[in-house]
Parts: structure tokens; sequence; C-alpha cells
């Protein structure tokens, strides 16, 4: 079913600039959830190309999720985000930041509608993703 988030707000995540809704939503995360768990057997086996991406030293949780779905910031670690910029030093961060803030202050002040879930496929050597189908939410 169609839920609604946010608003969405600017936010530093780490080293990357990102927009992310204020609180965790309950709607939002089962929604991640259940992408993650049922999707799971369709994604390629986890090699060492994809182990040498994230940090060698994960927290215990981080490190289960890791090796159970191939990605360490899934299920009780998932933090819905929109990557914007990064990895930048934060002063470049902070310029960033002050300059699309005048921007993003129409859509941010609104709640963000979820109402389909896109599917894409990653063709692989740095391609972009390509849309596979949209499911419109009833």
């Amino acid at each position: 079913r169609r839920f609604e988030t946010g608003p969405l707000r600017l936010h530093e995540f780490g080293d990357y600039l990102t927009l992310m809704p204020e609180g965790r939503l309950a709607d939002l995360d089962w929604l991640a959830a259940e992408c993650v768990t049922h999707f799971d057997p369709f994604r390629a086996p986890l090699d060492e190309a994809d182990r040498a991406r994230r940090p060698p030293n994960l927290p215990a949780a981080q490190a289960a999720l890791m090796d159970q779905f191939g990605y360490p910031y899934v299920l009780s670690e998932f933090r819905f985000h929109v990557t914007l910029a990064g990895p930048l030093p934060a002063r470049e961060l902070t310029e960033i930041r002050d300059a699309l803030t005048p921007a993003v202050a129409t859509f941010s002040a609104a709640m963000l509608g979820i109402g389909e879930l896109c599917l894409f496929g990653d063709p692989g050597e740095g391609a972009p993703f390509h849309l596979i189908e949209r499911f419109r939410f009833t």
C-alpha cells in the first residue's frame, strides 16, 4: 500500500551528503526489509572485491548481515537515504550543503509519498543501472 514518510532533509551521513527522512519510519523500514529478504536469492554471490569495498572491521551485526545478504547496511542497520554527494571532506560537504539548501527547500517541507517500487538491473563494469520494471502500490 502507498504510505508517506518525511519530510526529507539534507543530512551529513558519514562523509556523504544525503536526503533522509526525519526519524525512523516503520513502513519504510518494513518495505526495505521485505525487499532485502525476498530478492536476496536473485543477487550475485558475494565475492572478495565486494568485501574489499567495505570497512575491514565492521561491527558484529554488520559483519553478519554482510555474510548473509552481501551488504552490511540492511534490516536493523538500514537507514533510508538518497546520496547527493560524497565521499568528501567535511569542509566540502558543508559548502555543498549550503549551496543545495535553497534548492531542496520546496520539497523538504512536504511529506514524501512512497507509491511504487522499481526494480533495476546492474549491467556491471560501472555502467548505469537500468529500469527493469515499475510496480505501483494499490
